[in-house]
Formats: structure tokens, C-alpha cells, sequence
């Protein structure tokens, strides 16, 4: 099995917890499709009995597990563990870091966690429920997932996001890009990708550093006038 057909899945999963049902109307068509208002729905729960049959087999899919884990984004966000020919995958789907999904998700064989945002914009993610890449690979370290796979960056990045060093370092961390098909044994492979992508968006990742450098000096340059701002308030106060 591949992303492919566990993306297939994914859309499955979520027809079943969001049906689509036609209103009736007396003598005529169908009025127009409507979803169902979202159920109350536990943090954490085994949802193969909810999969609609005509769409879903147990057996065509290999499938022993799909748990839906409540995650920390917008209102019914989840993330999900699917147990698939012997292996657990997880997919995290829109989320900030979340505990419940890194107890759900104990040794995973892979973990795909988006990282939507650069390390040092802890409080933009934190703000708009989502991830540091930095973030993300610490959740794979606690979850003690086999392997990881970082995707979902910010438009920020229209080709390639920010490839700090610490990815090679960890050994087990890959970074998506668009179209990338990958099949189990060749998990081992897509953190050794790192090193390529380097090398073929090297002007990409000068851009980034050169918009991050001129960021923080911006900041600073914000900070030391708010400590002048300040001091020359306090002289302001004592000379009164």
C-alpha cells in the first residue's frame, strides 16, 4: 500500500463521519445536498464501524485499525491512526502540537506531521493552531515513531521550506514534496533526500535565510526601541 491509497482512505473516513445526505422532496428531485450538522464525538475513537460498506472493506484494504484522535486545530479537527497490513501509520493532519494523538500514536512505523510554519514562529503557530517543524520532529521523538515525514508548509514556501540541520542529524525525518510516492521499504530513503533537495534549491533556501536574517534584525531593531521607549518613560517619571 501507498500515500495514494491511504489519501483514498482518508476521504472515505471522512465521508462516514460527515455524510451527505439529499433532502426528499415530496414528487420531485432531490433539493439541494446538504452536510449533517457535526455529531458530539469522543476525543478518541475507533471509527471502522462507521465506514460505509459499499465504499470500504476491511479485507480489500488490509485495514485492523483506524482511530480518529481529536487534535488541537479548529472545531471536529482530527488526526488519524490507521493499523494497515501489520503497520501503524498516523497522519496528523491541521494541528498544533497535540499529546493525545503522541499517546494514540506510540511507535508508529510513520508519522506524516505537518509543519507549517519555520522554527522561531512558536507564537504565529501557537496562535493559528499549528506546527513548527521543530515542533513536529519532537512530537515523532516522543511518539517514538520509526519514521517521520514533515509536510504541509506554509505558502511561504512555494517550492521548498527551511532545511535546518538538525533533519540529517535525527536520521529519521523526510520532508514531503508535491508528487512524492513512497512505499514502506522505501521509508528509509526519503530522510537521505534532504541532502538533494539541498542541492537543487540552493537559491530557494539563500531566499529564506536572507528573509529570516532580515526578520530578526527587524526585531531586534523593534526591541531596542521599545527598551529606549521605556527608558526615556522612567527618566520622564523620576524628573517629574
Amino acid at each position: 500500500m501507498c500515500f495514494c491509497d491511504l489519501e483514498s482512505l482518508l476521504e472515505i473516513v471522512d465521508i462516514s463521519r460527515h455524510p451527505i445526505t439529499p433532502p426528499v422532496s415530496p414528487g420531485g428531485p432531490p433539493l439541494k445536498r446538504r452536510r449533517l450538522p457535526s455529531p458530539v464525538l469522543s476525543a478518541c475513537r475507533n471509527v471502522i464501524e462507521q465506514m460505509p460498506r459499499q465504499l470500504f472493506s476491511e479485507k480489500t484494504w488490509n485495514i485492523q485499525e483506524i482511530k480518529a484522535v481529536q487534535v488541537h486545530h479548529t472545531r471536529m479537527a482530527n488526526g488519524f491512526v490507521f493499523g494497515v497490513g501489520g503497520k501503524r501509520v498516523v497522519f496528523s493532519g491541521d494541528t498544533k502540537p497535540c499529546d493525545l494523538l503522541v499517546e494514540e500514536g506510540q511507535d508508529a512505523d510513520l508519522l506524516v506531521h505537518e509543519a507549517t510554519f519555520e522554527d522561531g514562529h512558536e507564537a504565529d503557530a501557537l496562535k493559528k493552531k499549528h506546527s513548527t517543524m521543530g515542533q513536529a520532529v519532537e512530537i515523532g521523538r516522543k511518539m517514538k515513531a520509526h519514521h517521520v515525514i514533515l509536510t504541509h508548509f506554509s505558502a511561504r514556501y512555494p517550492k521548498v521550506p527551511e532545511l535546518p540541520a538538525y533533519l540529517e542529524k535525527c536520521g529519521n525525518v523526510g520532508v514531503a514534496m508535491d508528487n512524492l510516492s513512497v512505499r514502506f521499504d522505501q521509508l528509509s530513503l526519503v530522510p537521505k533526500l534532504i541532502p538533494i533537495f539541498r542541492e537543487v534549491y540552493q537559491e530557494e533556501l539563500f531566499e529564506i535565510e536572507l528573509r529570516k536574517e532580515s526578520r530578526n534584525l527587524k526585531q531586534k531593531e523593534e526591541r531596542e526601541n521599545k527598551q529606549k521607549m521605556e527608558l526615556k518613560s522612567r527618566e520622564n517619571t523620576v524628573s517629574n
